[in-house]
């Protein structure tokens, strides 16, 4: 209860801001991991939702990334499609290569929410599109 009549309320305004949406993230990644599904569902998602779009640091987008198995977790099959998969596909096209490593790290913990059409039609492609492009890093 505490959670949700004081914390988020003033993490929301911090997740607007990109310039400390990082710092901001890891509570309320936290939280996301100990709720509910309806408190999930209810009370994170609708202010979480418009992080996916947003612009992010690297930081952030690594951090979201790096914890899109907790998110996957608990968002309806059809949010998850429109909001974060997408910002996980969108991750490959990134021109900095941390961001590409957490996407390809992202892929593998959450292989089991994604269909086939998907792995083929988005994910090889970036994911072949990444390697080419940074051959030389390691």
């Amino acid at each position: 209860k505490l959670w949700y009549q004081h914390v988020l309320p003033s993490l929301k305004s911090e997740l607007q801001s990109p310039e400390v949406l990082a710092i901001a993230l890891r509570p309320v990644l936290y939280i996301i991991n100990e709720s509910t599904l309806d408190e999930y569902q209810n009370l994170i998602l609708p202010m979480f939702r418009s992080v996916f779009s947003m612009p992010k640091s690297v930081q952030a987008t690594v951090t979201l990334l790096e914890n899109l198995d907790v998110i996957m977790r608990k968002t309806p099959k059809g949010d998850s499609k429109a909001d974060v998969l997408q910002m996980m596909y969108n991750a490959f096209d990134s021109s900095t290569p941390q961001i590409q490593c957490a996407a390809l790290h992202a892929v593998v913990e959450v292989a089991d929410h994604l269909d086939e059409a998907a792995v083929r039609k988005i994910i090889l492609p970036k994911t072949k599109q990444a390697f080419e492009h940074n051959s030389g890093v390691k």
